[in-house]
């Protein structure tokens, strides 16, 4: 009977070391989950529309997160265009499609993209120098001519 005793003290004395180490007789917990985010991105403008390196700027709010910070990039890369950290997108000399792109620093996951369509590049003046000139017959008279375009100024050739 001695040994019978030590038998069931030792197994009330388990079963008491069991319970306690689980939190006694309380319901088993869920598995740890991570809490969903509602993290928006919003992007304005939604869509536009460039003459080849023409700028544009864009903004864009992070709602659902206390970091309303945003990461900018052209989803094309660097042949899609440039886009400063606040925002400020140029067009590259190539037409095409290209898409601006925020994401919140917070999540990764989450983004939104803006079409950005860009046109060829345009004309905006011609400047001919000497404005005007005097030429001998059969003779010559230098001309330079520059040209200003959506792009920069070049000098013609």
């Amino acid at each position: 009977m001695a040994a019978r005793r030590a038998s069931l003290s030792q197994v009330l004395l388990l079963l008491v070391a069991t319970l306690t180490g689980c939190g006694g007789n309380s319901a088993p917990s869920s598995p740890v989950q991570a809490a969903p985010t509602g993290i928006v991105v919003t992007l304005s403008p939604g869509s536009t529309v460039l003459d080849a390196c023409q700028t544009s700027a864009f903004s864009a709010a992070v709602t659902g997160s206390s970091d309303p910070g945003v990461v900018w990039s052209i989803q094309e890369g660097a042949a899609g265009g440039a886009i400063t950290g606040g925002g400020v997108y140029t067009a590259p000399s190539t037409a095409g499609t290209y898409h601006v792109v925020a994401t919140s620093s917070a999540d990764a996951t989450k983004s939104i993209a803006s079409a950005v369509t860009v046109g060829p590049e345009k004309v905006v003046s011609v400047t001919i120098t000497p404005g005007s000139g005097y030429a001998l017959v059969n003779g010559t008279l230098a001309l330079s001519a520059m040209v200003t375009t959506s792009c920069g100024t070049f000098a013609a050739r």
